[in-house]
């Protein structure tokens, strides 16, 4: 068993943002280099591959924009997103509690468990993630945490 606190900063909920929809990214990115070659037809490849990088670069920054921007917009107004979280994930489940509500969450209900640098994300559904920022535990109990959801 393995017991710990989370308080999620907006950072933390960028993050999570972000490594959510990466590969609308990559699928955005193909569809545009897609879009390009149809619209430069008979073009020179160097105005293809100018126009490419230049609505690469328009949409990226776009994206990366609008995702801060929201993910700000949406953590500001969640209270319950901000509250400290205490965690007890044992073999068979997860209990998250916070101050106001007590959650259990079967180990054989999670979908999926996935990590990047800076958080472990364990998908409940498609869009229902527990997010555990590593800043927030040990190398120790990331391992165990780990081990424990069977990764």
């Amino acid at each position: 068993m393995l017991e710990f606190n989370v308080r999620l900063e907006l950072k933390d909920y960028i993050r999570l943002n972000i490594f959510h929809g990466r590969k609308n990214v990559i699928i955005m990115l193909f569809l545009g280099w897609f879009a390009v070659t149809m619209m430069s037809i008979g073009r020179p490849l160097n105005i293809k591959i100018f126009c490419y990088i230049y609505f690469t670069i328009l949409y990226l920054l776009f994206h990366f924009i609008y995702l801060k921007y929201n993910s700000k917009k949406i953590y500001e107004s969640d209270k319950l997103i901000q509250q400290e979280m205490h965690y007890i994930v044992s073999e068979n489940e997860i209990t998250q509690e916070t101050e106001n509500s007590k959650n259990k969450i079967l180990t054989s209900d999670i979908l999926k468990v996935c990590e990047d640098k800076y958080s472990i994300y364990i998908y409940i559904s498609k869009i229902r993630i527990l997010l555990i920022p590593k800043r927030c535990i040990s190398l120790n109990e990331q391992e165990k945490l780990k081990n424990l959801l069977k990764v």
